[in-house]
């Protein structure tokens, strides 16, 4: 599949307009800082399962109250998106199984531990990569993903061979 230029300010907002009865009066403090014309070479729809996944599990980790800060910024190279919340920092262990399917957190019935693994796998086909981070009193998802240049030759134009789908 090729994927179009993407401008990932636009695609991040919608995501957070999705949520967005989560924050403010729901007691989600949001802090939303989002770099302006950072294109990269990407399937929209497959981006909003990242977005919707990052943003479920860091509300969801929040159970109501604390703050979620979204960033989009430039480096080396790449785009960088930042989902941290305040919920406290992962444990090893757990930051070690995130993105293996079928690992969950949540009780029984309450999630199918596939969100983080699909999401891996769809950052990967674009070239980019999904980590996590802990950092004191927080957990920060980190999206990467290769710019794409103005003249729309950097960056991969199709998924990777071999990536799935």
């Amino acid at each position: 599949r090729q994927g179009g230029p993407l401008e990932l300010g636009p695609a991040l907002d919608k995501a957070l307009a999705r949520f967005s009865h989560q924050f403010g009066e729901g007691g989600i403090a949001l802090e939303a800082r989002l770099a302006p014309g950072v294109w990269v070479a990407a399937q929209e729809e497959e981006l909003e399962q990242v977005w919707h996944h990052l943003l479920l599990n860091a509300v969801q980790a929040l159970q109501g109250a604390g703050a979620l800060r979204v960033s989009l910024r430039v480096l080396d190279g790449q785009a960088i998106v930042e989902v941290e919340d305040s919920a406290g920092a992962l444990a090893p262990a757990v930051r070690e199984k995130m993105f293996e399917p079928f690992f969950t957190t949540r009780p029984a019935g309450q999630g199918s531990g596939l969100g983080l693994y699909l999401s891996r796998r769809i950052a990967q086909r674009w070239g980019g990569a999904l980590e996590a981070e802990a950092r004191p009193g927080a957990t920060v998802l980190r999206l990467r993903l290769p710019l794409l240049a103005k003249d729309g030759k950097a960056g991969p134009a199709v998924p990777k061979a071999g990536s799935g789908n």
